[in-house]
């Protein structure tokens, strides 16, 4: 727990006693002016008042200490949200990724060339976008990240279409569909060298 949200919810729960003092203070001075056998009408509105506002006092005090936690506890998520990064962070961040993943492909590529094809292709890269999701770019970098995801998403879905359907596709589809996946490589180098990061260059 936040010590802070523990101070305020403790100063809650202070007020709440000391209005709950004033108030049984109250009843008992009202009691004791009317000095009377028995309980009255006077009385029992009396202590119909006090148990009203006595319960209304706890009920506050109660959700005031569930406000107070509720809120540190939204603040403190919000406070632990990732930080946008400097574009160079966000430079050598995407870079490392890419980097990691190739390093990660290779040895599959050449112990398993045939896997390599579409499947693997595509899970790789998936994996890549994925950790690049969760980067943060800056400001003047959002637009970029946002291109260079959509185009690479558009590249994997074309990957996975061939390999779920190479063996049904006529020729002219195959040389289509790998042509259209060339270009959007194509299309990301250009948005990788805009960044000056030439790792994710395919």
């Amino acid at each position: 727990m936040d010590a802070q949200n523990i101070g305020v919810a403790a100063g809650v729960i202070s007020v709440a006693v000391a209005a709950l003092g004033l108030v049984l203070t109250w009843y008992r001075r009202e009691e004791k002016e009317e000095r009377k056998g028995g309980y009255g009408r006077a009385q029992r509105t009396r202590a119909r008042i006090f148990a009203t506002v006595a319960f209304g006092i706890v009920a506050l005090a109660a959700g005031g200490v569930v406000l107070t936690f509720t809120v540190g506890a939204t603040g403190n998520k919000s406070s632990g949200a990732s930080a946008a990064l400097t574009a160079t962070q966000y430079r050598g961040r995407l870079g490392q990724i890419c980097s990691d993943a190739y390093k990660k492909a290779q040895p599959i590529a050449e112990t398993s060339p045939r896997k390599t094809v579409f499947g693997l292709e595509a899970t790789a890269e998936r994996d890549e976008v994925g950790a690049i999701k969760r980067l943060v770019p800056p400001d003047e970098l959002r637009i970029t990240n946002a291109n260079m995801v959509a185009v690479w998403g558009r590249r994997i879905n074309l990957l996975e279409s061939l390999h779920s359907r190479w063996r049904v596709l006529s020729t002219n589809e195959k040389v289509s569909a790998l042509g259209e996946a060339d270009r959007l490589a194509g299309e990301l180098a250009k948005i990788f060298r805009s960044l000056g990061v030439q790792e994710c260059v395919m």
